[in-house]
């Protein structure tokens, strides 16, 4: 009843987005939902033979910006949290995507925007750090790349009791198990 109560008060131009359907109600599709436009721009860098973003730096730098936001973060409904799990694991894979592209673009600062991003996103996620690391190989800056692993390996370890992969401790030279 609330619900019911809380529409009929909205004015005019809000009631003209909500659309009553079967399974209740929703947006109306011609709204613009900044989620929905993430979401799409997020499995666009995901697709194969996805378009370069040539795009300027500002607009990137949008982007990514949109990619870090996080979908409805103060809500705990069931249906919420799925979907903003589903949400969680595209936009690193995205923010991942997008690092790699602009890097092969030659575009070093703003992929390695995109990684730090990722980063921001998903702190224990080791492909984002992979992914800055390998961008700090290419630009012959081998302290940076070490410097990331060796946060990166503090704090895995300190949240998880584990160390990173092999796979990333080749990268970055360091033999055997990451420092306690």
């Amino acid at each position: 009843m609330r619900l019911r109560s809380a529409l009929t008060r909205l004015d005019p131009a809000a009631r003209s987005v909500v659309e009553l359907v079967p399974a209740g109600l929703r947006l109306d599709a011609a709204c613009a939902v900044d989620y929905r436009d993430a979401r799409a721009y997020a499995q666009g860098l995901l697709e194969p033979e996805h378009p370069s973003p040539h795009a300027s730096a500002a607009e990137i730098r949008t982007s990514i910006a949109l990619l870090c936001l996080e979908l409805l973060p103060d809500s705990y409904d069931d249906w919420v949290l799925d979907e903003a799990e589903d949400w969680r694991l595209l936009r690193a894979s995205a923010l991942e995507a997008l690092a790699a592209t602009l890097s092969t673009e030659n575009r070093p600062h703003l992929a390695m925007g995109a990684a730090r991003a990722a980063i921001r996103n998903e702190p224990l996620r080791e492909t984002a750090h992979a992914a800055l690391i390998r961008l700090h190989l290419v630009a012959g800056n081998q302290n940076e790349a070490v410097r990331v692993y060796e946060r990166f390996a503090l704090a895995l370890h300190d949240a998880l009791s584990v160390s990173p992969s092999a796979a990333l401790r080749a990268l970055v030279g360091v033999p055997g198990a990451a420092r306690s």
